[in-house]
């Protein structure tokens, strides 16, 4: 995984701007969001510096702004109605969780059922909620999803399963095939663009 990135203040400036964008799009959105968020070595100066430029707590100036960029995007493309089923809750849930306001420690209880789903079931055609709140809380700290492949076979050994064990680097090709399906379906997926840089760029 490239190295994180000091963001320096004419890059936080910047970033802030494009928060504000009224119209802006929202692949590009989240890209920029994975660079100067995910990416940024000095994530808390970064937040710290969005919450008091726009008044509101980092997750809901980011989520705004994604907010903003979708109905650009269904206004552009003729998209009425309430189309993101799901999406919405994921979304809020992997901006809560990069910037503190949910405990990245919360991971569901289905994580081994979505770690089987994603590397015995590969691609996967669409990531429901679940699975990608599940992918929302496994990359960060660096170790943990290596722990959670460990711990799988560890049960999948006791437990006496004929099927392989997981390879970390195998699953993480499938998460990137699944989360690549998930976001080119009908609209934007913002929290699958977003998880989609933070797998393509894992090791």
């Amino acid at each position: 995984m490239p190295n994180p990135k000091w963001r320096d203040s004419s890059d936080i400036e910047e970033f802030k701007t494009i928060l504000q964008k009224e119209e802006f799009d929202i692949s590009k959105l989240c890209n920029d969001i994975y660079e100067h968020v995910v990416m940024a070595e000095n994530r808390d100066t970064v937040l710290e510096s969005i919450s008091e430029e726009l008044e509101q707590e980092p997750h809901e100036a980011l989520h705004l702004a994604i907010r903003r960029s979708w109905q650009f995007y269904n206004s552009e493309n003729g998209i009425r109605g309430n189309t993101n089923g799901g999406r919405d809750a994921a979304l809020i849930d992997l901006l809560d969780v990069l910037c503190g306001a949910r405990e990245k420690e919360s991971l569901t209880e289905n994580v081994f059922p979505v770690l089987h789903k994603l590397y015995f079931e590969h691609p996967v055609s669409e990531l429901n909620t679940e699975e990608i709140n599940v992918l929302s809380r496994l990359f960060e700290p660096v170790n943990r999803l290596k722990k959670y492949v460990k711990d799988f076979n560890k049960r999948a050994q006791h437990e006496g399963t004929t099927e392989e064990l997981i390879d970390k680097k195998t699953l993480i090709k499938r998460i990137v095939l699944s989360l690549k399906s998930t976001m080119e379906i009908h609209v934007p997926h913002p929290c699958a663009i977003i998880l989609h840089h933070v797998y393509h760029n894992k090791d």
